[in-house]
């Protein structure tokens, strides 16, 4: 069944660049739609009616998702995984070692460069983070160890759940770049044994971009400092000081992305309507025969671990990503990622200059993926 109907682009293009952000569906923008046109009123802010609705819809959001994600505590909006990472980064009270890998995207690296006392990387393996690397690594002295889900560059899924025992038997906190997990897997945050979470809601989700978010374990809520400061956060202000509301509210201060929120909703609904399961059988479907195809090409090098989501990087002898990705617009009209995916210690090694990467999505068929393997054939035919 083709979903061109829910997402109208897909009649225009072919669009293979799902992992830096998903199409969204028409459902999540009619519900934008009509919240600015039905809804007023701010969150958490007044005793009206409008208000009131307001926020009510907003919360219904925050525990639909925190079912979805299996939050056991809280559920924090922010506006992408990178300000959640960052919140992390700057409001965690660390007293000890932070651990982080050479496959993390750049949110989930620079600002443990900047933050962290002592910081120590854990090197991966062709796309691959393996527990035991972790154990020469963590020790008594670690405060953190935070790692990605799944890999924006190899679509490589990593073991998320070996990796928190071994930080928790030292007394560290776990912390999952969720980014390319959430709403590509059946993701369960307390299961997994995570004290955060980091998400997007622009990939995976399927909803508007400006839209993510942190969960935390009550434990880390009570000692992690609030990023910003402000309306909504704090209930009470005297010239000797302040004190903030309790969690979530006083993560959020300042005026939410209200419709991204209500649109999240929606996209949420959509994405459980059909599937979390179904969904990731016909994108990793896909992404494995673009593997298999890509790798029988001559000239071309495919980076893709066994256990992969639809993510496909690879790169053409003698040819610049950028140019590929350009070539692939121009001649087929398909939309691709080109570069270091601002994760360039993981290309460190294997594909320097970078890759060209193709991520599948569930609005994905074999159609785009014949148009998209008869173009780079074409590309290489160039030369």
């Amino acid at each position: 069944m083709g979903l061109s109907d829910d997402f109208p682009l897909t009649e225009e293009v072919v669009y293979l660049d799902s992992a830096a952000t998903t199409l969204t569906p028409v459902s999540a923008g009619d519900a934008m739609k009509r919240f600015t046109e039905e809804c007023g009123g701010n969150y958490g802010r007044g005793s009206h009616r409008l208000a009131r609705d307001v926020t009510r819809r907003y919360e219904n959001v925050r525990e639909e998702l925190s079912g979805f994600l299996g939050v056991e505590d809280h559920l924090v909006f922010t506006k992408n995984s990178t300000e959640a990472l960052n919140a992390c980064a700057r409001g965690l009270p660390l007293d000890g070692a932070v651990v982080t890998t050479t496959l993390e995207h750049h949110s989930n690296l620079v600002p443990w460069m900047r933050h962290a006392d002592e910081l120590r990387l854990v090197e991966h393996r062709g796309g691959v983070l393996r527990p035991g690397d972790f154990e020469e690594v963590v020790d008594d002295d670690t405060a953190l160890v935070t790692v990605t889900q799944v890999s924006n560059v190899y679509g490589s899924v990593q073991p998320v759940e070996d990796i928190g025992e071994i930080a928790h038997d030292h007394g560290a906190l776990f912390l999952i770049d969720g980014a390319q997990s959430a709403g590509h897997l059946d993701v369960d945050v307390d299961e997994i044994g995570a004290d955060l979470f980091a998400f997007s809601g622009h990939k995976g989700l399927l909803g508007p971009q400006g839209t993510g978010g942190l969960a935390m374990t009550e434990a880390v809520a009570a000692e992690l400092e609030p990023l910003l400061l402000g309306g909504g956060g704090v209930h009470s202000v005297t010239p000797e000081g302040y004190g903030l509301e309790p969690a979530p509210q006083r993560f959020e201060s300042g005026t939410p992305n209200l419709p991204g929120v209500i649109g999240l909703g929606a996209s949420l609904d959509y994405l459980r309507d059909l599937g979390v399961k179904r969904a990731r059988r016909i994108s990793r479907r896909l992404g494995i025969e673009a593997g298999e195809r890509l790798s029988g090409l001559d000239g071309v090098e495919v980076f893709r671990p066994e256990n992969s989501t639809g993510v496909v990087s690879f790169s053409l002898d003698g040819w610049n990503p950028h140019d590929v990705a350009s070539l692939l617009d121009r001649i087929g009209s398909v939309c691709v990622r080109s570069g270091h995916h601002c994760a360039i210690p993981a290309l460190k090694g294997s594909a320097e200059e970078g890759t060209v990467r193709a991520s599948f999505a569930l609005y994905n068929d074999d159609d785009d993926l014949d148009t998209f393997l008869e173009t780079v054939e074409k590309i290489l035919s160039i030369t």
